[in-house]
């Protein structure tokens, strides 16, 4: 496994193996069953206007924790995708019973690239192209003295939509409002790297 170098807002079941794409046609019921996601949510979902990916493989034990969706504002003007200047955006948090928990997460733009942790997997996401999931510390030694902690993150993907997978601590910090180094919510520990990079490569249009 190489070491990384190279982040960008905080703010998704068949058991792909790495390395293999998305699958983009599924049947919608057994999407939204493997996804966890109710006809309520995915209403909710849709309703942003722009498209939805959601994971076709969780880990078993992950149940759907939070949704957070935010259109973008009233009159704002939207491209042929759909988006606006900095929307619409939503993210869907996964939890299990020991506290470990990530977020599927999309904006519309305000993105940039990520600083690089201390390792990295190359991960394919089909349509949306290929990414990188990084994990670890930060590399340079000023931001890990800063911040210390482990963190996990995908490397932005798509064109605009843009979609991710975040691990623990920027869930917190994106969905629970909290610093990534506080551990009071129930959001606390990072997914392992290698479940990760198989949910991304199961991202599938809702």
């Amino acid at each position: 496994m190489k070491k990384a170098a190279s982040f960008g807002l905080s703010f998704i079941l068949c058991a792909l193996a790495v390395g293999m794409g998305p699958v983009l046609a599924q049947n919608p019921s057994n999407l939204l069953a493997k996804a966890q996601l109710n006809k309520t949510q995915t209403q909710d979902l849709k309703s942003l206007g722009i498209t939805v990916f959601v994971p076709n493989y969780i880990p078993a034990g992950f149940r759907v924790a939070k949704i957070d969706i935010k259109p973008c504002p009233s009159g704002s003007q939207r491209s042929a995708k759909g988006v606006c200047r900095f929307g619409p955006q939503y993210g869907i948090v996964y939890r299990n019973s020991n506290n470990v928990c990530f977020a599927i997460e999309a904006t519309g733009g305000g993105v940039g690239g990520p600083p690089g942790l201390t390792n990295q997997i190359a991960v394919n996401v089909g349509s949306l192209g290929k990414s990188i999931l990084y994990y670890g510390q930060y590399e340079m030694p000023e931001m890990r003295q800063r911040s210390p902690q482990s963190l996990l993150y995908m490397e932005w993907a798509g064109t605009g939509p843009f979609y991710r997978l975040v691990g623990a601590a920027l869930a917190r910090q994106a969905y629970y409002g909290e610093r990534p180094n506080q551990r009071v919510s129930e959001c606390r520990n990072e997914i392992d790297p290698q479940e990760a990079a198989k949910i991304i490569e199961s991202f599938s249009v809702l």
